[in-house]
């Protein structure tokens, strides 16, 4: 006995849709950040966000959001609407920051005006233990390091980006996996294992970024998304 048309289009039509759902459902799961720190436990929700136009001061103060600013190396200040580095610590990097409160969640800096080594920090324990994204402008790219205790590892360059004024830096952290964006770009994925009190997030400056200029800064933690982050591309080289 032949099935008719219409039963077999029916059939089909509900199979696809079903196989839609699942590939959404499971693409949600995949891509949802995790809503636990690195220690277990589940943080609150945190929103960071800083223009820098609170008139110059020799700090950088409290962000309009409630988080107070800690330097970690160097002195900081703010004038003319950007975040800038006053007096750095000799040799030493110049790192400033707030607190996520969790390993995970998303971390965007722009910025005013580039010098090479200036840059973002994030899964920061202390002055010594953090990973970074400084930009190199004279190359267009921008410089992945590692430091633990102070002993930096280079983790390689993103490729060829957008590293002059104005660009924006996002750094998406879930996990081990920290992908990195430059202008909603995806450019690269690092491998980094956190230790549960990295929590910090923030600005870095290496020696000679005295001209530096960063304007704007936000973040929020896992607990604070509303929607899953999106999957990155599957193209991707991972290191670190």
């Amino acid at each position: 006995m032949a099935v008719p048309q219409w039963e077999v289009a029916t059939a089909i039509g509900l199979i696809t849709v079903l196989l839609a759902v699942a590939i959404t459902a499971s693409g949600l799961a995949l891509t949802q950040p995790s809503t636990e720190s690195a220690d277990g436990a589940s943080p609150d929700a945190v929103t960071i966000s800083d223009d820098f136009t609170r008139g110059s001061e020799e700090s950088l103060g409290v962000a309009p959001t409630g988080q107070v600013w800690d330097e970690l190396q160097g002195e900081w200040g703010i004038g003319f609407g950007t975040a800038q580095i006053l007096r750095p610590d000799g040799n030493l990097p110049s790192l400033t920051t707030v607190d996520l409160g969790d390993t995970d969640g998303v971390v965007r800096m722009r910025i005013g005006t580039v010098t090479t080594g200036m840059g973002v920090a994030v899964r920061v324990r202390d002055a010594g233990t953090y990973l970074a994204i400084e930009a190199e402008p004279s190359f267009g790219t921008y410089a992945i390091r590692r430091s633990v205790n102070g002993q930096i590892t280079e983790l390689g360059g993103v490729g060829l980006a957008n590293a002059a004024d104005g660009a924006l830096v996002e750094v998406r952290m879930r996990g081990d996996s920290v992908d990195i964006y430059i202008d909603g770009i995806y450019v690269k994925t690092v491998t980094d294992r956190p230790a549960p009190d990295a929590t910090g997030v923030g600005l870095i400056g290496q020696p000679g970024t005295a001209e530096a200029r960063w304007v704007h800064f936000d973040a929020r933690n896992a607990a604070s998304l509303t929607q899953a982050l999106p999957a990155r591309p599957d193209t991707t080289t991972t290191e670190g």
